[in-house]
């Protein structure tokens, strides 16, 4: 089993919180695909097959063996990560041009790594929407919920509770120009938005999460030797554990459901106090989703190639720019 001690960083984690166990599994791929080479010449003109008459092309299926992470575990560690790069690529898949995210079973703001194994294919819409699942979280409310609550238990505080009942959404502005752009309209959030605003500073897009309209402030990766000083091994605590199924077939890495309990406890005696299952299958919504962004894509591939046309016919009549 694969251990961890390292935050999105590279920063070592606190010894108190020891290091995060990733439990893999391998898979097996066959990539069925259709070998054009051997029906082929080498200026790329079809050719029939001698002493055959048959066009049908020759089927090869080639074996692929990945690893895939079944069980995420280990102690909850906020921390703020708005400087942090893209995340890794999905062992395996090619996520470009598609509605997924490289999502984290335990996300790096909970302090979770942020290595491949830690990476699966998620529905952008359930990866980074606030909107809730039912009576339960939904999975960017979990995330946030987890690290504000671990952040108060930690600073010797009473958590909110684990629930539908706690208001959790985003608000996001530009810095700077006093304008605000509301996801949830509440009046006692622009009071609270005037005092964070920073005079005289450029424009610059921001993000902010409110948990029961109170900001979420996480200690940055420098902050946390600080930030927790009373933490000793028997100090309470939160464990995060996430358990993975998989469907079937050449997606083998996709997730069908993650099932997310986060316990409070110390010494290896562990209460839970939040537990839920995610479905990541697509969505209705996902399918609008994917429309859009195949219809972007038609338009962008269309650009592209009137614009190389229109390059072509420049060039040939030597009128600049080309």
């Amino acid at each position: 089993m694969p251990e961890y001690d390292q935050l999105f960083d590279g920063t070592r984690r606190p010894d108190w919180a020891g290091k995060i166990k990733i439990d893999d599994s391998p898979y097996r791929a066959s990539n069925t695909h259709s070998d054009e080479r051997a029906n082929k010449t080498s200026q790329g003109h079809r050719v029939q097959p001698q002493n055959s008459s048959s066009t049908s092309q020759t089927l090869v299926s080639t074996p692929q063996i990945h690893t895939r992470p079944i069980s995420v575990s280990g102690i909850i560690v906020p921390c703020s990560t708005s400087r942090r790069k893209s995340p890794p690529n999905v062992p395996g898949r090619n996520l470009e041009g598609r509605p997924e995210d490289r999502g984290h079973i335990m996300a790096v703001s909970l302090g979770g790594p942020d290595v491949e194994m830690n990476i699966v294919p998620m529905p952008r819409q359930l990866n980074q929407k606030f909107k809730a699942v039912g009576s339960g979280l939904s999975w960017r409310q979990m995330e946030v919920l987890a690290a504000y609550n671990a952040d108060l238990l930690y600073q010797g505080k009473e958590m909110v509770a684990w629930g539908a009942s706690t208001s959790i959404y985003s608000l996001n502005w530009i810095r700077g120009t006093q304008k605000a752009i509301h996801k949830k309209t509440k009046g006692s959030i622009r009071k609270k938005i005037d005092g964070i605003f920073t005079p005289n500073v450029a424009p610059v897009f921001k993000n902010r999460n409110f948990v029961n309209n109170e900001l979420v402030t996480l200690p940055t990766v420098a902050e946390i030797p600080s930030r927790w000083r009373r933490i000793t091994r028997y100090t309470q605590l939160l464990k995060y554990t996430a358990l993975v199924s998989y469907k079937e077939g050449n997606r083998g890495n996709s997730p069908h459901t993650i099932e997310i309990t986060i316990a409070q406890g110390a010494n290896a005696s562990w209460q839970p106090v939040f537990c839920q299952k995610y479905n990541m299958d697509y969505q209705e919504e996902d399918f609008a989703q994917i429309d859009k962004v195949a219809s972007r894509h038609r338009k962008k591939v269309s650009e592209q190639t009137y614009s190389a046309a229109a390059k072509v016919r420049l060039r040939a009549r030597g009128t600049p720019p080309y």
